[in-house]
């Protein structure tokens, strides 16, 4: 936990998981509990982040919808072609950007649930189980 979480950690979780014999010893249940507990944190920093990320998005949308002239008044600056806010390639390459960054999170909140439910339910600690 002092580390952090890398990708490659959950199949490697995985896979000890999987060599554990059942009944579990107090300090293998103990540890368990540990990660199932971890993964629910984790989990819940998750989803406030996302949360947090799409707020802000929603206000600067909508900072921008209040700040931009209507469209019967002319602009006061002169028309620069020169200057771009940006070229297709940069919006498509930050629209890419963003897709692998959800497809990220959702792979992330796969495996905190993953390892909650093989927990609660292959181990038999319910009361870590979602309700």
């Amino acid at each position: 936990q002092a580390t952090g979480w890398r990708s490659d950690y959950g199949p490697w979780l995985f896979a000890l998981m999987s060599r554990i014999e059942k009944p579990l010893t107090p300090d293998t249940g103990s540890i368990l509990r540990d990660l199932a507990l971890f993964c629910s944190l984790e989990r819940w920093r998750l989803v406030n982040s996302l949360a947090t990320k799409s707020q802000s998005q929603d206000e600067t949308t909508s900072t921008k919808q209040e700040s931009e002239p209507d469209k019967g008044e002319k602009s006061k600056l002169p028309e620069d072609d020169t200057r771009k806010s940006g070229s297709d390639e940069d919006k498509k390459s930050a629209k890419d950007s963003d897709e692998n960054c959800a497809i990220s999170a959702e792979a992330q909140f796969a495996a905190y649930n993953l390892f909650i439910c093989l927990v609660a339910k292959y181990f038999n600690q319910g009361d870590l189980a979602d309700s």
